[in-house]
C-alpha cells in the first residue's frame, strides 16, 4: 500500500487556512501539516532579504522532520519573494500563491480592477510583471493594507473561539467600521469609476469574503487563488501516484531518522501518518494561554488534531542567515 502523501502548508498566520480548506476539499486523500510564523507575523512589512532567509530556514527545519511530498506556500507576500530560492533548495514540488490578476482581468468588463494586498505585495516587481503580462489593458488600483491582515486574523480566531464561523455570521466577529475604512480607496470613487473586479491578493482576505462583498456590493467580483491552488495540488498528487505506479517508488524519497533534539516538540511518527486529513499545526514563537486557546479552537475547527510550538534549530537558522 502506497504511503499517504504529506502536504505542508506555510503562512505567516491563519490566512493559509483559506487555501487549505479548498485544497483539502478537493484532495482528501492526503495528510496535511500547517506551519505559521506567529513570531514574525505579519509578513507584509518585512524586507525581501529577511523573508527569503526566514521562510527557507523554517521550511527546511520542519521538512527535515515530516518529509513532505509537496509544500504549499499559502502566502502571497512570501510567494512573490521566496519561490525561486526555495525551489532551489527543495526537491519536492513547491506551490506558491500569487495575486489572481490574470483571472481578474479576464472577468472585468470595464477593464478596471483593484489589487487588495499587503504593502509588500503591491510594490513587488513580480506583481508589476503580472500586471504588465495579464492586465496590460486594464486600469489597476493598488491598495496596500496591513490592517486588513490583522482584522481577518483576529476575526477568524474570535469566531472559532466562539465555536462559530465567519461565513453567515455577518458582523458578529468583524468590525464593519474598520473594514469600511480599509476599503475607502474603492468606495470613495464614483460608482461608474469603481473597478468591477477586486483581487483578494492575500490569503487572509478570503476569510472575510462575505463581509467585503457586503460592503462593495454584488456588482464587484471578488477573485482569489484558492481554487486554482487546489487544482494544482490535485494535478501534482495525480502525477505522484502515476510515478509510484510506474516506478514503484519516488525519486528522492528518504526514510525518516529521529533527531536528538528535545526542543523540536515533535514525535517520530510525524513523517508516517496513518490517516488522511489534517494532522498537526505548528507555530513559531511564544503565545500566552488565551492566545493558545484561540489557536487551538481555530485549528480544531479546521480538523487539525494538535497545535504545537516549533523551534528552529540553530543549525537550520545559521545555515539560512
Amino acid at each position: 500500500m502506497a504511503a499517504i502523501p504529506k502536504i505542508l502548508f506555510f503562512d505567516s498566520g491563519m490566512g493559509g487556512l483559506s487555501v487549505f480548506k479548498e485544497t483539502f476539499a478537493l484532495n482528501p486523500q492526503a495528510a496535511y501539516y500547517y506551519l505559521f510564523d506567529h513570531e514574525c507575523f505579519p509578513y507584509g512589512n518585512k524586507s525581501e532579504i529577511f523573508l527569503r532567509n526566514r521562510v527557507t530556514a523554517l521550511l527546511k527545519g520542519l521538512s527535515d522532520l515530516i518529509k513532505p511530498d509537496l509544500i504549499v506556500i499559502a502566502c502571497n507576500t512570501a510567494s512573490t519573494t521566496v519561490l525561486v530560492k526555495v525551489r532551489e533548495v527543495f526537491s519536492v514540488p513547491i506551490v506558491g500563491v500569487v495575486p489572481a490578476i490574470k483571472p481578474a482581468a479576464a472577468v472585468s468588463n470595464k477593464h478596471s480592477i483593484a489589487l487588495l494586498a499587503t504593502p509588500g505585495t503591491v510594490a513587488r516587481a513580480y506583481t508589476d510583471f503580472l500586471i504588465n503580462e495579464f492586465a496590460y489593458d486594464c486600469k489597476v488600483l493598488r491598495i496596500g493594507t496591513q490592517d486588513l491582515v490583522r482584522l481577518a486574523e483576529n476575526s477568524l480566531l474570535n469566531a472559532c473561539r466562539a465555536h462559530s464561523t465567519l461565513r453567515g455570521s455577518g458582523w458578529s466577529f468583524c468590525d464593519q467600521q474598520e473594514l469600511t475604512k480599509i476599503l475607502q480607496p474603492i468606495l470613495e470613487l464614483q460608482p461608474e469609476q469603481r473597478p468591477d473586479a477586486v483581487v483578494l491578493g492575500c490569503t487572509h482576505f478570503p476569510l472575510l469574503r462575505e463581509q467585503i462583498q457586503s460592503i462593495l456590493g454584488e456588482q464587484i467580483t471578488l477573485v482569489d487563488s484558492g481554487a486554482a491552488i487546489a487544482r494544482r495540488v490535485q494535478s501534482l498528487l495525480q502525477k505522484r501516484e502515476q510515478d509510484l505506479n510506474t516506478n514503484g517508488e519516488l525519486q528522492g524519497e528518504e526514510e525518516f531518522e529521529e533527531e536528538d533534539d528535545d526542543d523540536l516538540y515533535v514525535d517520530f511518527d510525524l513523517s508516517h501518518p496513518t490517516n488522511c486529513g489534517p494532522q498537526v499545526a505548528f507555530f513559531t514563537g511564544k503565545v500566552n494561554a488565551e492566545d493558545f486557546g484561540r489557536l487551538t479552537c481555530t485549528f480544531d475547527h479546521f480538523g487539525f488534531h494538535q497545535v504545537r510550538p516549533f523551534v528552529l534549530s540553530a543549525h537550520n537558522a545559521a545555515g539560512r542567515s
